[in-house]
C-alpha cells in the first residue's frame, strides 16, 4: 500500500502518556503505516493490539519521549528532522514499532554530503571528507563525531566545543550560529584553495582559526601579490 505521511486524513485527537510525557497526536498520524505495529495499536480492528491506559485514561507507550517525538515527526512530515545523539535510539523505536519505512528514509541520505545552513543566510552542501581534512582540527573532531571534555562549572561534561555554534538538525544537515560570510569562505576553501583580497584574507584567518585550523601549520597564505593566496601546506609541497 502506498501511502503519504504529511497527507493523511487526520481523524480523532489521542492523547498519549509515552513514558511519563503527555503527547497529542492523531489518528490519522499514528496509522500512517497500516501494516506497521503501532498502527495497529490504534486501528479499530481484529487485529489491534491491546494497549495499558493510566487512571487518567491516557494510552500508555513504554518508551523514550525524545525518540518517539522524532518517529512522531517523521509520521507527519515523511522525513527525519532530529539531532544526530537521537536517531539511533529514535530508528531502534520504530523498529520496535514495526516502522520500517524510518530506516529506508534514513538509507536514502548520501552520509557522504553534508548540508549546512550559514546563520539563515545561504545554504551550501559540503563533501563530509572536507570537513575532516584537518583531522586534530575542532571542526574535523565536530564531524567526525568524537567528543572533546570541557568543563561546565564545577561538573565535567563531554561536549564537543563547537555544539554551541554548529546544531545537527538531522544525520546529514547542520545549522551554523557564525556570520554567514566567514563561515562561506571557510567552507569554499575547505573544497578547494583560492584567493582573497587583504580585507577578507584577514577574516579567513580568524574564522580559520576559530575552528582550530591554523596558519603555518595547516596552510600558507602568500601575500606578494595585490591579493592573498591560500593553500594547504599538505597539497603545497
Amino acid at each position: 500500500m502506498v501511502v503519504n505521511p504529511g497527507n493523511q486524513s487526520h481523524g480523532p485527537i489521542y492523547t498519549l502518556n509515552v513514558g511519563g510525557e503527555i503527547i497529542m497526536t492523531t489518528i490519522g498520524t499514528l496509522t500512517v503505516y497500516p501494516d506497521s505495529k503501532l498502527a495497529k495499536m490504534f486501528e479499530q480492528t481484529d487485529l489491534m493490539i491491546a494497549m495499558p491506559r493510566t487512571k487518567t485514561g491516557h494510552y500508555f507507550l513504554d518508551a523514550d519521549p525524545l525518540y518517539f517525538k522524532v518517529v512522531l515527526n517523521f509520521l507527519r512530515l515523511g522525513k527525519i528532522t532530529a539531532p544526530n545523539d537521537l536517531i539511533n535510539g529514535a530508528l531502534e523505536l520504530a523498529e520496535e514499532l514495526g516502522i520500517k519505512e524510518f530506516k529506508e528514509e534514513m538509507e536514502k541520505k548520501d552520509p557522504t554530503i553534508v548540508s549546512l545552513n550559514l546563520n539563515g543566510a545561504k545554504d551550501m552542501t559540503i563533501p563530509r571528507d572536507n570537513l575532516t581534512r584537518i583531522p586534530d582540527s575542532k571542526l574535523a573532531k565536530y564531524f567526525s563525531g568524537e567528543q572533546i571534555k570541557i568543563v561546565f562549572g564545577d561538573q565535567g561534561a563531554s561536549k564537543n566545543v563547537l555544539s554551541p555554534w554548529i546544531v545537527s538538525t538531522d544525520p546529514t544537515s547542520f545549522y551554523v550560529s557564525r556570520p554567514a560570510l566567514k563561515s562561506e569562505m571557510v567552507f569554499n576553501f575547505l573544497k578547494a584553495p583560492s584567493c582573497y583580497s587583504a580585507e577578507n584574507s584577514a577574516d579567513l584567518q580568524d574564522e580559520l582559526a576559530f575552528y582550530g585550523i591554523e596558519v603555518g601549520r595547516h596552510y600558507i597564505v602568500d601575500e606578494t601579490s595585490d591579493v592573498a593566496r591560500f593553500d594547504w601546506i599538505e597539497l603545497s609541497e
